[in-house]
């Protein structure tokens, strides 16, 4: 129990370093990043249900999926792409850079209950 504490505990402190370096938000966008907990709305690339996942956190440059254990970050960068004339799109082009962090918690018990509570 306690180990799984320490887990969030690292999730949150990771993810508001995060959202440290991130550009200023207004109020209403800051509240917005909560967990969020997996009821069948997580899916892999092939649309199959991930149960492995409990909780989802979003923001607009990093993703963190929690379950069994194991924390799984997921970065994205988006960079103007100049080398595609603008004029022959509607939206301007841009590169997206994804970059992944598994961590597995050594000695974690990934069948522990996990206790929810509202803010």
């Amino acid at each position: 129990m306690r180990k799984y504490h320490l887990l969030l505990l690292f999730a949150i402190l990771l993810s508001s370093f995060v959202m440290a370096r991130s550009p200023k938000l207004s109020s209403f966008e800051a509240q917005a990043f909560a967990f969020r907990e997996n009821k069948g709305q997580i899916r892999d690339q092939q649309g199959r249900p991930r149960q492995d996942i409990d909780f989802v956190l979003q923001t607009p440059q990093m993703t963190l999926y929690i379950g069994n254990g194991q924390l799984h970050y997921q970065f994205v960068q988006k960079t103007p792409n100049s080398t595609l004339p603008a004029k022959h799109f509607q939206v301007a082009p841009e590169s997206i850079q994804i970059s992944r962090i598994d961590v597995e918690l050594k000695g974690v018990n990934p069948q522990a209950p996990i206790l929810k509570e509202q803010p």
